[in-house]
């Protein structure tokens, strides 16, 4: 049995990525011992997750790293090390971690030297140019584990739990999911980025427009930021529940959805039919459960985006602009 170490101090749309790996593992060795070190941003989430044998908080000051390293190399030997969030902080501190075989994924050239280091691998991952997917196989590679189309299925085991809210039967019929978060709005965002934000009665009549195209119930969430076009638009809903509010339209409901977790998330997503958002983790998660996606991105960025969603199934993109053009294009295209 072989036991691994992951790095994955940042956030939880970058250890879906590594998930890919972490599902290879499993399905080549279903008795190997998975430990992942998380950050705050993404332990919770990377907890839940039934191929995680074992999750670690990166230790902060430098008497709990001191104690983390020498708990660690005390209680395991790992057969395998893997940094996989490319952090300066987690390349470090891996090398003072025993492990027989070390994978350290990279940005920077600077760290080339390490390679020359006894049972060390090297892997540059170019942000501007390498498809995510790529260095995904090359990590696998390494490990001896052949890439499979099915480890793409990252929640297969899971989401069965009842009590998530997308498998309540509220949710039974066919919908879409509009994730409205903060990304639609540049300043609580990149202030570079194209500013698409609606006003609501743009908003309103774009949701209007949807319904009358799809056919389809909408169901409306947020991000981890409220905002006060959210407010606006509960206002105009009936509370069903905790974080559930309701009103229908043309024979159509629409549910307005926050303060959601992200698990809880997901399992609405793997019910929708179709997912539109701003790009992030979500876009990520859509694909997994095989939901038509319809992204929202810079477009001076598209070469960047293409690198993490080269590999995507179902996946649709269209150019951030103002909403009122922006609002038309994805109606056409449905």
């Amino acid at each position: 049995m072989n036991k691994y170490l992951f790095f994955r101090t940042d956030r939880v749309g970058d250890f879906l990525l590594t998930s890919i790996i972490l599902k290879g593992i499993k399905r080549k060795e279903p008795f190997s011992e998975i430990t992942v070190i998380a950050s705050e941003k993404n332990y919770d989430f990377i907890e839940t997750m039934s191929y995680v044998d074992k999750v670690l908080l990166f230790p902060k000051s430098f008497k709990e790293k001191k104690n983390f390293l020498k708990h660690i190399n005390k209680e395991n030997q790992f057969d395998y090390l893997i940094v996989t969030d490319r952090k300066d902080r987690s390349i470090i501190f891996s090398l003072f971690i025993k492990a027989k075989i070390k994978i350290l994924n990279i940005t920077k050239k600077f760290y080339f030297f390490l390679k020359l280091l006894p049972k060390i691998n090297i892997l540059l991952d170019d942000e501007k140019k390498d498809l995510k997917i790529e260095v995904i196989k090359k990590n696998l590679n390494i490990l001896k584990i052949n890439f499979e189309k099915s480890d793409l299925n990252i929640f297969e085991n899971e989401l069965n739990n009842p009590n998530l809210i997308g498998n309540k039967k509220l949710f039974k019929d066919d919908f879409a999911i509009i994730h409205f978060d903060e990304k639609w709005f540049k300043k609580e965002y990149i202030n570079e980025y194209t500013d698409i934000r609606p006003t609501k009665n743009e908003f309103d009549f774009f949701i209007k427009e949807l319904i009358n195209k799809l056919n389809k119930n909408i169901i409306i969430t947020c991000g981890s930021i409220n905002l006060s076009i959210h407010d606006e638009l509960k206002d105009e809903f009936r509370k069903i529940d905790n974080n559930i509010y309701l009103k229908e339209i043309l024979g159509k409901k629409i549910f307005f959805i926050n303060n959601q977790d992200y698990i809880n998330s997901c399992s609405l997503i793997k019910k929708s039919y179709y997912w539109i958002g701003c790009h992030g983790s979500f876009t990520h998660v859509a694909s997994s459960f095989n939901v038509k996606i319809l992204d929202i991105i810079e477009l001076d960025r598209k070469n960047f985006y293409n690198t993490y969603t080269n590999h995507l199934n179902n996946y649709n993109y269209l150019p951030r602009e103002k909403f009122l053009i922006l609002s038309k294009k994805i109606i056409n295209f449905f």
